[in-house]
């Protein structure tokens, strides 16, 4: 029975039993319900996919007690065909987080995120899973080239490459190399919280993706122009308020046509900027401040000189300044990047030789000078 056009499919295992379901949609609205009897209580899949040549699912499934992970073939009726063990994932199943087809020559590759892989040193993967006509399969991986801290759940295929999001972050991933290119978009886009995993995730079609997570139950549609530049135009076009579990897995049967979502009124959306870092108050002989966790401070001397740090998980940063004797009122810049490459714009403060804590000189007629007079006037 193969799968009809158009429809949306979600796993929703929470243990060791999968109850899978077929979402419609009405307008922007979407409503999910059960396909099948689900599988049998001491098994479960994880990286659901779709595959449009044959309409049919494709999954990981693990067993209560058995070591090997399977790739399994699901029909529309819940139906599970084994094709056999993946030799990759051997006593690892537990880490498949999410899995697609890809597009192009990645069309009949299921494409799966595995987490935390001995043999790659522990990194992600990328695991590719080449099958033929006759259901043999072969399997490559890849080492994933994330950004720092950031985690894939489910990825989904659009323009070439393979898309996630962790937090407000969203992830680009080339198949060929598993290298990533990420962007940071405001507070809120694509669900609350600045650490969530999204463990469903969709295309369907023309640039459109959807994003879910357990974590607020919400399912967000994002669509990406320009997806092969380097500042592709994110847009939300629909949200939908949908139950999800912690082992949630997400696919969209594609139709001939791109299915379009009609919102009118959606912002479109950048990367967003990070902020500026913060400066102390200086006297020349130490520069510090704070900033965002892992963000790259560069600061900018007088001399023409600059130094770079990382800011810290306390929010802090300090760099060692040049060896150059700096005069009261030397402005020192500072800008910060984050893990998307995105710069900030400049903070500055300027050193004060004479500051607060410290014996003001006297002029010659014996008076003394404070700060602020020693500037100039300037603030």
């Amino acid at each position: 029975m193969t799968l009809p056009p158009g429809v949306v499919y979600m796993s929703s295992g929470t243990t060791l039993s999968t109850p899978l379901s077929a979402g419609t949609r009405t307008g922007s609205s979407l409503a999910f319900s059960p396909v099948g009897a689900g599988t049998p209580g001491d098994a479960a899949h994880q990286g659901l996919a779709s595959r449009a040549s044959d309409g049919r699912l494709y999954a990981v499934e693990i067993s209560d007690g058995q070591a090997d992970a399977r790739l399994v073939v699901l029909d529309a009726a819940g139906a599970i065909t084994r094709l056999g063990a993946l030799a990759s994932l051997a006593g690892q199943h537990g880490t498949v987080t999410g899995g697609t087809f890809g597009e192009g020559v990645y069309s009949e590759t299921y494409l799966a995120v595995v987490r935390d892989v001995p043999d790659a040193g522990g990194r992600d993967v990328l695991l590719a899973v080449d099958i033929a006509a006759d259901g043999t399969f072969a399997e490559t991986m890849t080492p994933l080239d994330l950004p720092a801290g950031t985690r894939l759940g489910d990825v989904a295929p659009s323009g070439g490459y393979l898309w996630g999001a962790y937090g407000q972050t969203i992830v680009r991933v080339d198949p060929a190399d598993g290298s990533a290119t990420a962007w940071t978009l405001p507070e809120g886009t694509v669900g609350p919280g600045t650490d969530t995993v999204f463990g469903v995730a969709w295309s369907t079609g023309d640039g459109q993706l959807a994003f879910g997570s357990h974590a607020h139950g919400e399912i967000t549609e994002v669509s990406v122009s320009d997806q092969a530049s380097a500042t592709p135009t994110f847009e939300v076009v629909a949200r939908h308020s949908t139950p999800i579990g912690q082992q949630s897995d997400g696919t969209f049967v594609p139709s001939e046509a791109p299915v379009e979502i009609p919102a009118a009124g959606a912002p479109t959306l950048g990367p967003r900027q990070p902020s500026a870092p913060e400066i102390d108050p200086t006297d020349g002989t130490r520069f510090a401040g704070h900033g965002v966790p892992g963000h790259t401070v560069t600061v900018a001397f007088p001399d023409g000189s600059t130094s770079q740090t990382t800011v810290d998980d306390d929010g802090a940063w300090v760099v060692q300044p040049p060896a150059m004797d700096f005069v009261h009122g030397h402005l020192v810049e500072a800008t910060a990047t984050d893990l998307t490459g995105t710069t900030s714009e400049t903070s500055c403060t300027t050193v004060d030789l004479f500051r607060a804590q410290d014996p003001a000189p006297e002029d010659g007629a014996g008076r003394h000078l404070t700060s602020a007079s020693q500037r100039g006037g300037h603030q």
